[in-house]
């Protein structure tokens, strides 16, 4: 402390003489001479050094489990691979120190989880088994079984190949013959299409007037058919009706006379022919009734078969008019079918050319 205080007054007392010499100084060769005069004090001298900065380690080192430590960037040794299996992790178990702690060769720094690499150990070691005894078995050479069983599956490999040829030759001419059919359809089709366009044809146009002129007096014929029969009905229903009236007018009679001869006391034998007379008179009526209803039942019948037989022409004159007017002028009902059918026939050829290829190309992978 001394020795601070000696030099702050020798810096006291140089500061006074400069400052005396620049102030005096000019004065110098004047006559007087001036002097400045300072109290001297004593007081501490302080001397402080300040600086600001990071403070980090020498040197770093990476810590992974299983692997040599390298020179490098500081990282947590929380897991690692390691040098054993790229892809075996180190979960850590626990850790031993601290951050800042002093350690030395040999400290135990950090315990890693080993259940995993002990669960890879144990199938790493089983595969090392299996291949082992596939070496031993290989070098062993085939037994009699397992040529036989190879011979097998060569001999089941070679019919299947057999059937598989077999069958592609097989899908080959049925896929043909479906493309070929469906050519023929598609070349139907467009026929019938240019025919619809084009029209009938003069002959066509003739035969559809002659089935028209047929089907109009089978319908006449049938008509006629119809009135005569209803005409022979009505007299077959007459001549019944005027035989039953005889026979009833007779029946009628004979109990008259048997009546009036009954009445007049007839003999015996009078009256047995008067009743004889009655029952050939009821047994005519009934027979005359038996004739009528045969003769309205026939005539029912036939009427209803004649009916028919004029519904049927009516019909066929009716399709042959319609067949007359489709083939004597174009149809577009009968365009558009066709034009349908030559679309159906083209989706129809598509489809087996398609289905072909697929089994071509079916055929070409199975043979790589």
């Amino acid at each position: 402390m001394k020795w601070r205080v000696a030099a702050a007054t020798a810096l006291i007392v140089v500061g006074i003489g400069a400052v005396g010499f620049v102030v005096i100084g000019p004065s110098l060769g004047k006559s007087s001479t001036q002097y400045i005069t300072s109290q001297v004090a004593v007081t501490t001298v302080t001397d402080q050094v300040v600086g600001s900065g990071s403070i980090a380690p020498h040197a770093s080192y990476s810590l992974t489990f299983g692997a040599v430590p390298t020179l490098g960037t500081s990282s947590s040794a929380n897991s690692g691979t390691g040098s054993g299996s790229a892809s075996l992790t180190w979960p850590v178990e626990s850790v031993n120190v601290t951050v800042g702690r002093a350690v030395k060769k040999g400290d135990v720094l950090a315990t890693a989880d080993a259940t995993s690499a002990k669960l890879q150990l144990s199938i790493d070691q089983a595969t090392l088994t299996a291949a082992e005894a596939r070496l031993k078995t290989d070098e062993a050479g085939a037994t009699a079984a397992q040529i036989a069983s190879a011979n097998n599956a060569v001999r089941s490999a070679q019919l299947a190949v057999a059937n598989a040829s077999a069958n592609a030759a097989e899908t080959r001419q049925s896929n043909a013959i479906s493309i070929t059919t469906a050519q023929n359809q598609l070349a139907d089709a467009q026929q019938a299409l240019a025919d619809a366009q084009a029209g009938p044809t003069a002959d066509q146009i003739a035969t559809a007037k002659d089935q028209l002129d047929a089907a109009q007096r089978a319908y006449d014929q049938a008509v006629q058919n119809q009135a005569d029969t209803k005409t022979s009905d009505d007299q077959a229903i007459a001549q019944a009706q005027k035989s039953l009236d005889d026979a009833n007018a007779a029946y009628a009679l004979a109990r008259q006379q048997y009546a009036n001869d009954e009445a007049r006391l007839a003999s015996a034998a009078t009256l047995a022919a008067d009743q004889a007379a009655i029952t050939a008179a009821q047994k005519a009526a009934d027979n005359a009734q038996s004739a009528l209803d045969n003769a309205q039942l026939k005539a029912t019948q036939a009427e209803q078969q004649a009916a028919g037989q004029v519904a049927s022409a009516k019909a066929s004159l009716d399709s042959a008019q319609r067949a007359y007017t489709t083939n004597t002028t174009p149809s577009a009902t009968a365009i558009e079918a066709a034009q349908q059918k030559v679309r159906d026939a083209e989706l129809n050829l598509t489809s087996a050319r398609q289905r072909a290829s697929a089994a071509t190309q079916q055929g070409a992978q199975s043979a790589n």
